[in-house]
C-alpha cells in the first residue's frame, strides 16, 4: 500500500499499527495537505457482501459525529476493491499502551481521562449510536493526552456479522458486557459496562476476568460480579471504586442509565477525588455466588419440606404449558409468513411528519423522550428504535427521540487555563472545540490559551463550535554575528531578524577598521525575543596623535600675570576628559598633544571660564 494513491486523494506514506479487521495508514489528503489517517480493511473480509454494505452505511453515518473526544471520520468508500475509512490523524498513543507503559494510572488522572472520554461516549449516544466495542484499544492519546474515540463504525458492523467474525476481529471478551456474551439487546448501558472495566485496568494495571478460552472470559461476564478495585490498589478512593462498580453492574438496571448519569459523578470527583458516590443499586451479599433474591431455601427449622401437587393441579399446570408452547408457535409461524417492512430513516422528517410516513407503511410512532441536541433542529427525530434499514412486522411500534432543539449556554471562560484544561472543561460543559490557534504571544507562557471565540460570557446555543488560542510562548530569533562586520550591514542583519537598534558608541581599535562594529549587546547566537534592542559599539579606526597650538593671550585681557589652563577632550561615549592642566603665564603660547580616533570636540579653560571650542580630527 505504501506509495499508493486512493481515489487520486490520500497518498500512502507509511503503516502505523494494524488489528485483527484492518490496517492502519498515515497518509496525505492532496487536496487539503493534511494529514489523515486511513484504515483499510483486510481481504479477509472482503467476501461478505452483507457486511460490507453494513460496514459503508455504519462508517457514513458515523461521519456525521463532531466532537473533541470522537476521532472525525472524514470520508468513506472503495478503490478497485480496497474498502478504506479516512479519519483524523491522531498523533498518540493507545489508551491501552498508555496503560501497560504506567502499569496503572493514578486515581486523579483517570478523572481527567474518563471525563472527556464519557462526554464523546455521550454525544455518540445522544445521536442514537451505541459503539459496542469500548475498550482501550479504542482510545487514542493525543500528544497533549486528550482522549479520543476511534472505531465507530467498525464496531458496530462487525458486532452486526457472524460471533465468530466478531470474536476474531475485535478480540473485546475482556469488555463486553454480560448481555453482548449472552446475544441479548443492547443499549448504551453496555457501553458503559465495557467502560467500567476500562476503568478497573486503569486503575489497577490488570483486567478482572481471565480466562483459557473467550467462552470462558464471556462466561464469567454473566454469572459474576466484577470485584472492588480498592482490593488490588488499596489507597484508591472510596467514591472512584463506586463509580467502576456502578457501571459494571451484571444487570442494566442496576447500572448508571446514561452516560451523562456518569459524567455528573465523574465532576464531583474532578472536584473533591474524596467525595462520596452513591451506588446506583441495592449493594447485597453475594459471598455465596448467588443474590439473595435469586437463593431458595430448601430447609425450614431444620427439616426438608418438598412440595406435594394433587394430579388436578398437575393436569392443569401440563395444560398451561401446551397452552403456552402453542401459542409460541402460532406466534412464530405468524412472524415467519408475515410480510416484512423496511423501517425508513426517519432523521428528515418531524415527528408529526413521521406519523403520517409510518402510517402508510403500517407502522406505528412512539416518543421514547425528548432530548436538547445542538444539531437536530428543535422536533425533527434524533434517533429511532429500529433503526433504518432494519425489516419488521406490521404495525411495529418504532420508537423515537425527538429533540428540543439546542439550549442557550452562557460560555465559560478558560482564558489563562493550559490547553488540556480548557479543551476538558468546554468539552465538558457540551462546546465543541471546533480549532485550536498557536501564536506567539508575550503575555502568556506556552500552552496556555490567550484568547477565545465567542468570548467568555456569551449566551450561546448548547454545543456551540469555540475556538481557542493557544500561546506558543514568546517569539524568539537567535541573534545575530555582528561583529566584524560594517555599521551599514549590522542594521540590515538586525532588521531582518525582527530586532531593533538601540545605542550606538563608537571607540579607538587598531583591530577593527573604521566603520566596522567591535562588539554588541546581547551577545551573538543567544536566542532573544523579537524586537529586543540590540546596542553597538563600532571603530573609529587606530588612535593618533595631534598638537593644538593656543595664544592665551586672545582669551587673557584683564587677568594677572598666571593662569591656570585647562583642555577637555571629548571620549568615545559622549563625554568629555580632562587631558591638560597646568599654569602658565597670560601672555604664553602653549602647544597641547592629544590622541584619538576620528573627529573629537575640545573646549579650552582659563581659569575655569571656557575660552574656545572646536574640533580636531585624527
Amino acid at each position: 500500500m505504501i506509495g499508493k494513491i486512493l481515489d487520486n486523494k490520500y497518498e500512502i506514506l507509511e503503516l502505523v499499527g494494524q488489528g485483527g479487521m484492518a490496517k492502519v495508514y498515515k497518509a496525505v489528503d492532496n487536496r487539503l495537505h493534511r494529514n489523515v489517517a486511513v484504515k483499510v480493511l483486510k481481504d479477509e473480509f472482503m467476501d461478505n457482501e452483507q457486511f460490507l454494505k453494513k460496514f459503508l452505511r455504519e462508517a457514513r453515518s458515523d461521519a456525521k459525529l463532531t466532537h473533541q473526544n470522537i476521532v472525525n471520520v472524514y470520508d468513506v468508500g472503495t478503490d478497485n476493491g480496497i474498502y478504506y475509512i479516512v479519519m483524523e490523524y491522531v498523533d498518540g498513543d493507545t489508551l491501552k499502551r498508555y496503560i501497560r507503559n504506567k502499569k496503572h494510572i493514578s486515581a486523579k488522572e483517570t478523572v481527567e481521562l474518563i471525563l472527556p472520554i464519557a462526554a464523546g461516549l455521550s454525544h455518540a449516544h445522544k445521536n442514537g449510536i451505541i459503539h459496542r466495542d469500548i475498550k482501550p484499544h479504542n482510545i487514542l492519546l493525543t500528544s497533549s493526552k486528550i482522549p479520543k474515540i476511534a472505531d465507530f463504525g467498525i464496531a458496530r458492523a462487525v458486532t452486526s456479522s457472524s460471533m465468530s467474525a466478531t470474536e476474531e476481529a475485535l478480540g473485546s471478551v475482556h469488555y463486553v458486557s454480560p448481555e453482548q456474551a449472552r446475544g441479548g439487546f443492547l443499549d448504551e448501558r453496555s457501553d458503559l459496562y465495557s467502560m467500567g472495566i476500562m476503568m478497573y485496568e486503569m486503575l489497577t494495571g490488570e483486567l478482572p476476568y481471565d480466562g483459557d478460552s473467550p467462552v470462558a472470559i464471556a462466561l464469567k461476564h454473566v454469572q459474576n460480579n466484577v470485584p472492588n478495585p480498592k482490593q488490588k490498589i488499596k489507597n484508591l478512593p472510596d467514591g472512584l471504586c463506586q463509580i467502576v462498580l456502578n457501571l459494571t453492574r451484571r444487570k442494566p438496571d442496576d447500572r448508571y442509565q446514561s452516560a451523562e448519569e456518569l459524567i455528573s459523578d465523574i465532576r464531583k470527583l474532578s472536584y473533591d477525588i474524596n467525595a462520596s458516590i452513591k451506588p446506583t443499586y441495592t449493594p447485597k451479599d453475594y459471598t455465596s455466588g448467588k443474590s439473595p433474591e435469586r437463593m431458595i431455601s430448601s430447609k425450614q427449622n431444620g427439616e426438608s419440606k418438598k412440595p406435594k401437587y394433587s394430579v388436578k393441579t398437575k393436569i392443569i399446570f401440563i395444560a398451561a404449558i401446551a397452552a403456552f408452547v402453542g401459542t409460541l408457535i402460532f406466534a412464530v409461524l405468524n412472524d415467519y409468513f408475515a410480510k416484512k417492512i423496511v423501517v425508513p430513516d426517519l432523521s428528515p422528517y418531524t415527528y408529526d411528519q413521521a406519523v403520517v410516513e409510518l402510517g402508510k407503511l403500517g407502522l406505528e410512532v412512539q416518543i421514547s423522550s425528548r432530548q436538547s441536541s445542538k444539531d437536530v433542529e428543535k422536533d425533527y427525530i434524533i434517533s429511532q428504535y429500529p433503526e433504518a434499514g432494519e425489516e419488521v412486522r406490521s404495525n411495529t411500534v418504532v420508537k423515537v427521540v425527538v429533540s428540543n432543539g439546542p439550549n442557550l449556554v452562557e460560555v465559560p471562560d478558560v482564558v489563562g487555563l493550559f490547553e488540556r484544561e480548557a479543551t476538558s472543561k468546554l468539552t465538558n460543559e457540551g462546546f465543541v472545540v471546533e480549532q485550536i490557534i498557536y501564536e506567539f504571544n508575550d503575555e502568556y507562557q506556552a500552552n496556555k490559551v490567550y484568547n477565545q471565540n465567542p468570548a467568555a460570557g456569551i449566551e450561546v446555543k448548547e454545543g456551540t463550535a469555540i475556538t481557542l488560542y493557544v500561546s506558543k510562548g514568546k517569539d524568539t530569533v537567535i541573534m545575530p554575528q555582528l561583529t566584524n562586520v560594517s555599521l551599514t550591514e549590522a542594521k540590515t542583519l538586525i532588521s531582518q531578524s525582527d530586532l531593533i537598534l538601540g545605542e550606538i558608541t563608537y571607540a579607538a581599535s587598531s583591530v577593527y577598521a573604521e566603520g566596522v562594529v567591535i562588539s554588541q549587546i546581547p551577545s551573538a547566537y543567544a536566542q532573544v525575543d523579537k524586537n529586543t534592542r540590540v546596542d553597538l559599539v563600532v571603530s573609529l579606526g587606530p588612535e593618533s596623535g595631534k598638537q593644538l597650538t593656543f595664544n592665551l593671550s586672545h582669551y587673557t585681557a584683564g587677568m594677572n600675570s598666571d593662569v591656570n589652563v585647562k583642555l577637555y577632550l571629548e571620549n568615545y561615549t559622549g563625554g568629555y576628559d580632562l587631558v591638560y592642566n597646568a599654569n602658565h603665564s597670560r601672555n604664553d603660547n602653549i602647544r597641547i598633544n592629544v590622541t584619538g580616533a576620528g573627529s573629537k570636540r575640545y573646549t579650552l579653560y582659563i581659569n575655569d571660564e571656557s575660552k574656545a571650542s572646536g574640533s580636531v580630527s585624527f
